[in-house]
């Protein structure tokens, strides 16, 4: 007869039908982990070591079956085989994932991704860009707030162009850091649609800034030194003729003519600066080209002085606005570039068939009637500003005379203006002067009544000059700084010389000069009775060179048989 501790150690051949002994006895013969038995599955080895303990009784915590033993399920005593009485509740169970070490991260470089494949699905993007735009800061003020604002353009290896729009702290943060021309990383900004009125790059997304977004400049090498540092889509210029007005476009073409500076007055009261030139391409259509601000007084003196050396400047101009007015016009904005002679392969082309192949010779169509000719700002003589009824019907026209200044009048010869700053310029309003107050220093003052203040008059030209030419001569006037180029002096050295024959002096000195003239013929109403009143927006003394050089080219252009009302000097 087998003794108690050989029965303890004989493998347990339990009944089926039997149940299990108490938990009792269990924990009481319980077998050593050395000695495994074979023919059970181990979850009647309550002697397990304590790992595995600790993990039956986190097994048991999230929703597993503490009571199951040996593969079957006990119920009401008696043991059931297979999945056990709550089958559901086991296919729910969970595996107990332990996390054991340190976690992983992935420290790989971000990707370089081109700027065409940037979409609002990708999360984690950099590109790598150079900046070919660069905007002012703005200030902006809307029903949400006020702040400022600039952007930059950018573009990539493979052509891709996008703008980066930066605000308020951003703003503040980047605008000193991008420099046009140099190339930079740039990373965590959002994606929004392009606004296209605004936008003329050809990409569907702008991107924006926040402060936690990255820009770090790069170093020169093999791959940023084939970024380009423009991209240019040009249009021959009839073929902006069937194009939707407001288009954002970029032309290529020959110089032909640059009209003088002009100051303009805007509709919100400020003054800025414009300049006309006509181009030329080898589709042989001409368009007139209006430079506002900083492009007529830098790139357009530059182009005057070659043009008035009988040169003819290449110019490159991207993203200049398609405008409608007496036919096609183009007009520079905020994002527009203009390259004068530059180094690529269509100004190349132009050039040699301009001076070589017969471009500068063949017949070319205007586009405009502001261009090379036509009603806007053609050259007409004094009398038939009368005969042809210019501006009549509620609109101006603008035309050019060739002429000398006859009289001037002597009264009145400028007027005092408001010399306070509103809105960001000089005011120039007319004064109503009130004369010298005490603590002055012996300087007398105005009122103004758009101010609301009184100022120290600043003095500005209103001169009234009798104009000739070979037809007749009409009254015109003659405001601000081109009263200073008739009378070579500004208008507050001229208040300081006493009335009389001193200051006749000045005046008979003007008189008989030459000027070519850009006049705006408005119809104006003064006491109840209409009048045309002409007013000079252009001066430019003559350029005696300019013009026979023009008019040989009309009188040859008569002989071959041709038109030369086209033809005509403008410089």
């Amino acid at each position: 007869k087998p003794s108690r501790q050989q029965q303890q150690q004989q493998p347990n051949y339990q009944n089926p039908h039997q149940p299990p002994p108490p938990s009792y006895q269990q924990q009481q013969y319980q077998q050593p982990p050395q000695q495994p038995n074979p023919y059970n599955n181990g979850h009647h080895q309550q002697g397990r070591q304590a790992p595995y303990q600790q993990q039956q009784q986190q097994r048991g915590s999230y929703g597993g079956n503490p009571g199951g033993v040996g593969g079957y399920q006990q119920q009401g005593g008696a043991p059931q085989y297979g999945h056990g009485g709550n089958q559901h509740q086991q296919q729910h169970q969970q595996p107990n994932y332990v996390q054991r070490g340190p976690i992983s991260r992935n420290e790989a470089p971000v990707r370089i991704v081109p700027i065409k494949s940037l979409n609002p699905y990708l999360n984690r993007w950099t590109i790598q860009a150079r900046a070919t735009n660069k905007s002012d800061i703005r200030r902006w003020q809307n029903a949400k707030g006020e702040g400022t604002v600039f952007n930059f353009d950018v573009c990539d290896v493979e052509g891709g162009e996008i703008r980066i729009c930066a605000f308020k702290e951003a703003c503040e943060k980047f605008f000193p850091v991008i420099e046009v021309g140099k190339v930079y990383m740039i990373s965590k900004g959002s994606l929004r649609p392009a606004r296209k009125q605004y936008n003329p790059l050809n990409s569907d997304f702008e991107i924006y800034l926040e402060t936690s977004s990255t820009i770090e400049p790069c170093v020169e090498d093999e791959r940023t030194s084939s970024i380009p540092s423009i991209n240019f889509n040009f249009k021959p210029v009839m073929a902006l003729e069937t194009m939707n007005t407001g288009s954002i476009v970029d032309v290529v073409g020959v110089v032909l003519t640059v009209d003088g500076i002009a100051t303009i007055q805007r509709r919100d009261g400020t003054e800025t600066q414009k300049r006309s030139l006509s181009v030329k391409d080898d589709s042989n259509g001409v368009i007139e080209l209006t430079c506002w601000g900083n492009f007529a007084t830098n790139v357009g003196q530059e182009l005057e002085d070659a043009c008035a050396k009988g040169e003819h400047p290449v110019v490159a101009v991207k993203s200049a606005r398609l405008g409608e007015y007496n036919g096609k016009t183009l007009g520079t904005i905020s994002s527009t570039q203009l390259l004068v002679n530059p180094d690529l392969p269509e100004a190349g082309r132009l050039r040699h068939w301009f001076d070589q192949a017969g471009g500068a010779q063949s017949q070319a169509t205007a586009l405009g009637q502001g261009s090379m000719g036509g009603r806007r700002d053609r050259r007409v003589q004094m009398e038939q500003i009368m005969e042809e009824g210019l501006g009549q019907g509620g609109k101006p026209d603008y035309v050019e005379c060739r002429g000398a200044v006859e009289f001037i009048k002597d009264n009145p010869l400028f007027y005092p203006a408001c010399s306070l700053q509103r809105n960001g310029r000089t005011c120039q309003k007319k004064l109503q002067m009130l004369g010298v107050e005490d603590g002055d220093g012996g300087e007398a003052k105005g009122w103004c009544e758009t101010c609301q203040a009184q100022s120290i008059p600043m003095y500005r030209y209103i001169l009234q000059l009798k104009f000739t030419d070979a037809s007749c001569g009409r009254w015109i006037t003659c405001f601000g700084d081109q009263g200073e180029v008739v009378m070579g002096m500004p208008a507050g050295e001229l208040q300081r010389v006493p009335e009389g024959d001193e200051r006749m002096h000045f005046l008979d000195r003007a008189k008989f000069a030459e000027y070519v003239v850009k006049l705006k013929v408005a119809e104006e109403t003064y006491n109840e009775e209409s009048r045309i009143k002409c007013s000079i927006s252009r001066l430019t003394p003559v350029n005696y060179a300019q013009e026979a050089s023009e008019l040989l080219a009309g009188i040859q252009l008569l002989l071959d048989g041709g038109d030369n009302r086209n033809v005509r000097p403008r410089y």
